[in-house]
């Protein structure tokens, strides 16, 4: 996971980030890959949850959520199982298809 994909994935958690790498310049140290530990680490400490749909799609979990839900991960949880590319495009574009996993 690069730096940049991280802080999309924390924003609004900027103190998790901040945690790991201080006033970092994301312009400058952006594409860094960030060691998967640390993406551990940090993705451990968010509150955030996703969900996975009844048309096979991962989605960002809200308290007002309408959606049929079939299954609920941490943040966590889901990078481990679906990876970064595929949560960071859920807080980009608010889904991933977990088709193209296949």
């Amino acid at each position: 996971m690069k730096v940049w994909q991280l802080a999309v994935c924390l924003e609004q958690e900027d103190h998790i980030f901040k945690q790991y790498f201080g006033h970092l310049d994301l312009i400058e140290h952006g594409r860094d890959e960030v060691d998967k530990a640390i993406v551990v680490s940090a993705l451990s400490k968010s509150t955030k949850k996703m969900y996975k749909d009844n048309i096979n799609y991962l989605r960002q979990f809200r308290s007002f959520n309408t959606d049929p839900v079939v299954q609920i991960y941490t943040i966590l949880e889901a990078y481990m199982e679906f990876g970064g590319n595929a949560i960071t495009e859920v807080f980009d574009y608010s889904s991933y298809p977990l088709d193209r996993l296949l």
